[in-house]
Parts: structure tokens; C-alpha cells; sequence
């Protein structure tokens, strides 16, 4: 089982090490941030560890030995050899005579170590102290999330945080400051238990409570006053309530930094988080962190053949220092470390046998998912669906989901559809996300004149939480997806709730869709991909299915399953069809029944770049989980900017995949060869949608695809490479043409809604 990196927490994991190194090569003090760049990093840990914890956990096969043993030789593999490495090399070097004390360091004890002595020395190994303090929650907070009761866990994570606070404010009573207070194990847990009940609301898929998302905020803004204050002469007792107040209100403000990261922030901050080179410091910042003091006695050392000063504190120092440990720190990651890493494969949290060894799958393949939104006892147990399925009354009744927000314009057709459905047995969950419009107004009325609706209003809280908390309300056994802006034929369910009465076993149907532009429509046509036994696969590649024809069967999905994740904004979608079709059976009917409506305003059309840049992320861990690729992650970069570089490396990806999809077996090679084919255009239209003909003409030629484009689109990039405004002009006379023929195509809505029942 493998969680898959968040490349935004990567980011965050950059900001860090450089908060530390800032610390320990520039500020002349002993800045305050390289601490807090340690508790950044302890909330980090906490967090990715309970998250990845009771993934196991909530896994089917799930046992607490396997899972348990797992963890620590997956940790081991992690975290040992690079860290032993460097108490070698410290002890063959002989620097600040540590090999006195390197059995301390060995036994992960170094905190205790510095705390009895009361001063940093030996020097070139103080940093360790807070991967000793990591290594003993370790060995403790495993054993704690793996066997007690699952709604206990976030009580105990908030009892660990209010004893670390109790214990801060023991230390004033001892009237003097020393290292103990701020190295032994109890002033470091509140920050990795936050990182835990982080998790834990996040699993649970509950919203972080108002209070910490309402004073984060000022937190922010009073520990930052007291950082600039900090240097200034106080009185003892205001010395301590400062330095209590600079360890805590910090806390909520990194928390919450942390929790919207590994959801996906937007907008600028979240392009800086995601950039490459943030990604790539963060996916070797243990290196960093690990091997930087050492570089810098090293560095300090060879000061004679340095021409800038690098024996104090300053700008030689952190620059010949940082760039030293950024060497050291790859070379670590690419010779050492990634090809350890990849041992983890034998180690699954799962242990083989099930239903997995039964479908072939290798459990360390095993996607985690999020747990449900109500209490887990209450889902259903693989022994009762067959038992559900056989008494299940003749007509399931329908939850239709329906998030709102600013649906005013075509808000009123979705309803009509919906109850207008030939088939009668549904409920329609609609919830209100906080609409400026009239929205809610248009919602009440059509609650008011028809029984089956509920409204639910409140403050926006996005997309993936309004679907969320829809899931939690739907009462049906079938859960059908509606956006506010498309329209349902009225044989759509009649349609789908047949198929599922056929086909007892299937989990989730989706149908083909007409295109609905202005006053007009473009009739969909079948799709030849959708063969029987190919949507597992086809699912890895792209979203199947438009989500507003979905429907899903909960009598067989389980309820920690059919949950959106919020670490995926804007393919939501994508993620949650790749695991249900990762485990059980999903169907096309390749059909249009909806009529799917493309306008400025959707989401699809404001979220274009992050919603791509998203399904990236998706193909990426897909392909690493199949082992197909070891390290899939440089394909997002194309997503983040489209460069001559990102080209090169997306061919070379689409070409090394063909390869590999040539040896797959004869019973599975069409669908993933379609389901490349489908991921080749996507790249295709990514790079087009750039404006740069060079970078597309690049893309065509590195990857010999040029026949798989229309022939009218080839002539005008066959001269991109050296007349690139030659090809903007051809492919601006291109669009229109197309435009044209895609009116030409299209047929007056009016003469086909009437027929599929919409009025």
C-alpha cells in the first residue's frame, strides 16, 4: 500500500529546511526560525504518519501486526542507513571529538544527551536532536494509532498537545532557562500530535473546527510580533510567558498551513509551493537537514582555499554551505537513498491473500483511501452484500446530489430534469455552498412545491466538502451525481437502475452525454474504448466518466471509500473513479443521457489549469502504483509550466510507456494503449493550449506522433520550430474552422430536449 507524495507538502517541507539553514549559515543570533522550521517539520511528520497509519488501518485485510511491523522496517529503510552514514563519517573524521558521545546519537538519545549537558556540544551533531525526537514517537504513536478505538484517536491527540502546554508552563517554577525545557520528548509532542488530529479530522472527513480556522490568522500575526521582540531585554517573568506564547500560538497557524497544503491551495501561494524547485528541495530536505552540519565543518575547515568568508555567520557561509549540502544532499537522494526506498515494496502494510491475491493484485499496490463520514461500524461488511443485494426492494431509491453555487442561470432546468425523471423513487440532496445569487431562493421553491427535495444552505466551503457532506445526507442505495448547470433525459435513471438490477455486482455507471453550447447541441457519439473488463484501466489514464452522470452503488462500495478527497482539487472526480474501479466493477452506457452543458462560468472553464494540473498528479501515482515507473513525479512539471525542458521530459515518458504497454499481456494491452492514446492527446491539448508552436511541434516530433493529429492542425505546426508566428496565424484560422463545423454539426436544442423528455 503507497500513499502518494503531495507535491504542496514537499513544498512546505522545503520551506523548512531552509527556515534551518537560514538559521545555522546566516543569522548571527541563532534566528528563531530554524526552530520553528523544526516544528513545521514535526507537524509535517505527525501529520503524514497518523494520515498514512490509519490508511492501513482502514484497508481490507487490515492487521495490526503485519501493519505494525511494516511501518518500522518501511521507517528503517527511510530514515537509517543516510542517518548511521553520517555518524560514521563523524567518527572516522574525528570533528569536535564526538566520538565520545556517538553511542547517544546511535541510540537516538541525543536530545537527552544535550539536555543533561546543558550546551550544544558536540556542535556538528546538535541538529539531531529532533530526529531522536522524531524516532521516539515513533516507536510510541504507531501502537497507539493501530490499536486503540478509532473515535478515541483524536481525543488522545489533543490530550498529548494540552499535556505538552502543561508541561511549558512547569519550567518558569525552576526559575532558570536551560536546553531540557525545549529538548526533552514532551516540548516537541504538541506540535507532531497536531500533525495527527489534523489527520484525524481529515480522515474523518470533518472540516477543521472554526475556532482554529478563525484565529490562525492573528495567531499568525501576534507570534510574528513577538519574533521581532524577541531579541529585546524583558523582565524574567515576561521573558517566560513570551517564550511559552512563541512555542504555542505558532502552532495553529503551522497546522493549518500544513492541512490546506495537502488539500491543494490555489493561486499564487499555491504555484510557489508547487514550484519545481521548492519540490525538488523538498524531496531531498531529509538529506539536507541531515548532512548540513557536517558540510559546514567541512566548509569551515577548507576555509584557506575559499575566497569568500565562510568561518562566521553571513551570506559565504550560507551560500558556499547550502550549496555544498545541496550536492551532497542529491548525490545522497539519487545513488542512496531513492534506490533504498524502492525496497519498501516487501514490506506491504497489508499482508497478501484475500480478495487481492485473488484478482493478482500485489498489496503493496493497494491505493489508501479515506475513511467514512459516519461511524465505520455501521458500513457494509463484504459477507453482507450478497445478502443486501438479494433482498433489495424493487425500486432503490435515488439520492441525487446536487451541489449549488451561483447556479441561478440554469439552476431551475436541472431541477425540472431531475423530477421529470420517468423514474419516480429518488430524493434530490441539494446543498447550497453559499450562493451570491438566487440560488437558495430557487432551491426553496422547488423544495416547497416537491416532497422528494431537501435544501441545505450555509457559508462556501468549496466543492469537495458540499460533496462530501451531500454523501453524508443521501439516504439511497444508489447515489447519482447532478450538476447545477447540466440536464438529465428523462430515461437517464430508469436506465442506470436497470443496469444495476442486471448487474448486482456493479459498483458505479456513467453514460455518454450531447454537448449543450448556448441554444444548441452537438449529439455525443459512442466511444469504441469502452470494452467489457478495460475501466479499471482505462481509469488510470483519464476521468471515465463525466461526473454528472455517475451513479454510485453503495450496497457494494464501502463507505470510507466513496468519499472525495480533498488533496485532488478540481479531479475530484478522477481520483475517487480510479479507486472505485481499481476494486470492483463499473459499466458505460455509451449513451448520451445527459445533456452536459459547456460555459464560461463552470468549473471546468475558472479551474482549467489546476484541474490539469491535478489529473497529472492522478496518471502520475497510477503509474508508480502499477509499477510501470519508479518515480513518476517529473511528468507534473508540464502541468506547472510548459517549457522546452517539460516537453522533453513528457515525451520521453509517452515514449518509454509505449514500450513498457507493448510487453503488458494480450488480454489487458488495448485498453492501456487506449487509455495512453487518450493521455497523449491531453498532453497534446496542454501544450497547444500554451500558444507556443515550437513547444508543440517539439512535443509531435519527440514523441513521432505527428499522424495522430488532424491533418489541418500538422500543416500549420510543420513550420512552429522556426516560424512560430506562421503557425499561431494557421492555428487561429484552425479554431475557426473548427468553430464552424462544430456549429454546422450541431442541431437547435429545442428540437432535442422535447424528445428525451425535457420540456
Amino acid at each position: 500500500m503507497g500513499v502518494a507524495r503531495d507535491r504542496q507538502l514537499d513544498g512546505l517541507r522545503a520551506v523548512a529546511v531552509s527556515l534551518v539553514l537560514y538559521a545555522h549559515f546566516f543569522a548571527a543570533d541563532g534566528s528563531h526560525l530554524g526552530h520553528i522550521g523544526v516544528r513545521l517539520f514535526f507537524v509535517l511528520s505527525g501529520f503524514l504518519i497518523t494520515r498514512l497509519l490509519l490508511d492501513a488501518r482502514d484497508a481490507a485485510g487490515f492487521e495490526p501486526a503485519t501493519a505494525l511491523k511494516s511501518f518500522y522496517a518501511r521507517r528503517a529503510l527511510r530514515i537509517f542507513p543516510p542517518y548511521f552514514g553520517i555518524l560514521g563519517l563523524v567518527w572516522l573524521a574525528g570533528l569536535e571529538s564526538s566520538k565520545e558521545v556517538l553511542a547517544w546519537h546511535a541510540l537516538y538519545l541525543s536530545n537527552f544527551w544535550y539536555a543533561l549537558q546543558n550546551e550544544w556540544s558536540p556542535w556538528v551533531l546538535c541538529h539531531t536532536w529532533s530526529l531522536s525526537i522524531e524516532e521516539q514517537f515513533y516507536i510510541v504513536w504507531p501502537l497507539i494509532i493501530l490499536v486503540a478505538p478509532r473515535r478515541s484517536i483524536a481525543r488522545i491527540c489533543l490530550g498529548v498537545i494540552l499535556c505538552s502546554i502543561a508541561y511549558r508552563f512547569y519550567w518558569p517554577l525552576t526559575g532558570t532557562p536551560s536546553l531540557a525545557r525545549d529538548l526533552l520528548p514532551p516540548a516537541s509532542m504538541d506540535a507532531l500530535a497536531a500533525g495527527g488530529l489534523l489527520a484525524a479530522h481529515r480522515c474523518k472527513g470533518e472540516a477543521w473546527p472554526q475556532w482554529a480556522q478563525r484565529s490562525a490568522t492573528p495567531l499568525l500575526a501576534v507570534s510574528l510580533v513577538l519574533l521581532w521582540l524577541r531579541p529585546m531585554a524583558k523582565a524574567p517573568v515576561v521573558d517566560w510567558l513570551a517564550w511559552i506564547a512563541l512555542e504555542v500560538f505558532p502552532l495553529v497557524p503551522l497546522t493549518m498551513l500544513v492541512g490546506n497544503c495537502s488539500r491543494g491551495i490555489g493561486g499564487y501561494l499555491g504555484r510557489l509551493v508547487e514550484s519545481g524547485p521548492l519540490t525538488a528541495l523538498g524531496r531531498v530536505s531529509y538529506g539536507v537537514y541531515l548532512y548540513h552540519a557536517t558540510v559546514l565543518a567541512f566548509v569551515v575547515e577548507a576555509q584557506g582555499w575559499i575566497p569568500v568568508n565562510v568561518s562566521e555567520q553571513g551570506l559565504g557561509r550560507l551560500f558556499v554551505a547550502s550549496a555544498g549540502t545541496l550536492i551532497v544532499a542529491s548525490i545522497s537522494w539519487l545513488a542512496f537513498e531513492k534506490p533504498l526506498n524502492a525496497l519498501k515494496r516487501h514490506f506491504p502494510y497489508i499482508r497478501p491473500g484475500g480478495d487481492e491475491a485473488a484478482t493478482g493484485r500485489r498489496d503493496e499496490e493497494l491505493t489508501p483511501y479515506l475513511r467514512p463520514l459516519v461511524d465505520r461500524s455501521k458500513a457494509l461488511q463484504k459477507s453482507d452484500v450478497s445478502m443486501s443485494v438479494s433482498r433489495a426492494t424493487p425500486k432503490p431509491l435515488v439520492s441525487v446530489l446536487l451541489p449549488v453555487y451561483n447556479g441561478e442561470p440554469y439552476l431551475g432546468a436541472a431541477l425540472e430534469s431531475i423530477l421529470r425523471q420517468d423514474y419516480r423513487h429518488l430524493e434530490i440532496v441539494a446543498i447550497d455552498d453559499g450562493s451570491t445569487d438566487r440560488s437558495l431562493e430557487i432551491l426553496e421553491r422547488y423544495r416547497k412545491a416537491d416532497s422528494r427535495i431537501s435544501v441545505r444552505s450555509r457559508e462556501n466551503r468549496g466543492l469537495i466538502t458540499t460533496l462530501n457532506e451531500g454523501l453524508a445526507l443521501a439516504s439511497g442505495d444508489l447515489v447519482a451525481r447532478m450538476d447545477a448547470d447540466d440536464i438529465s433525459y428523462a430515461t437517464r435513471f430508469s436506465r442506470q437502475v436497470a443496469l444495476f438490477r442486471e448487474q448486482p455486482r456493479l459498483a458505479m455507471c456513467g453514460t455518454g452525454v450531447d454537448t449543450l453550447i448556448g441554444d444548441r447541441i452537438v449529439r455525443g457519439k459512442p466511444s469504441p474504448i469502452y470494452r467489457p473488463g478495460s475501466m479499471r484501466v482505462l481509469s488510470m489514464f483519464f476521468t471515465i466518466f463525466i461526473h454528472s452522470t455517475v451513479v454510485f452503488n453503495r450496497r457494494l462500495i464501502p463507505e470510507e471509500m466513496l468519499i472525495y478527497d480533498g488533496a485532488y482539487p478540481h479531479a475530484e472526480d478522477f481520483d475517487l473513479f480510479r479507486r472505485v474501479a481499481d476494486r470492483f466493477p463499473a459499466m458505460m452506457i455509451d449513451e448520451a443521457l445527459v445533456a452536459y452543458r459547456i460555459h464560461g462560468d463552470s468549473v471546468t472553464s475558472r479551474h482549467q489549469r489546476q484541474m490539469r494540473q491535478t489529473h497529472l498528479k492522478i496518471v502520475a501515482e497510477n503509474l508508480e502504483r502499477e509499477g510501470l515507473f519508479d518515480d513518476a513525479s517529473s511528468l507534473r512539471e508540464i502541468g506547472v509550466v510548459a517549457s522546452k525542458e517539460t516537453i522533453r521530459v513528457a515525451a520521453e515518458f509517452i515514449v518509454s510507456l509505449e514500450r513498457k504497454i507493448a510487453s503488458c499481456p494480450p488480454e489487458t494491452r488495448q485498453a492501456y494503449e487506449d487509455g495512453m492514446l487518450c493521455f497523449f492527446y491531453f498532453l497534446y491539448q496542454l501544450i497547444a493550449d500554451e500558444k507556443r508552436p515550437e513547444l508543440t511541434h517539439d512535443f509531435l516530433t519527440r514523441t513521432g506522433k505527428w499522424n495522430l493529429i488532424r491533418r489541418r492542425e500538422r500543416y500549420g505546426l510543420f513550420v512552429g520550430a522556426r516560424a512560430p508566428w506562421c503557425s499561431r496565424l494557421s492555428l487561429a484560422a484552425t479554431k475557426r474552422v473548427d468553430a464552424l463545423a462544430r456549429h454546422l454539426q450541431s442541431v437547435p436544442a429545442a428540437s432535442v430536449l422535447p424528445q428525451n423528455g425535457v420540456v
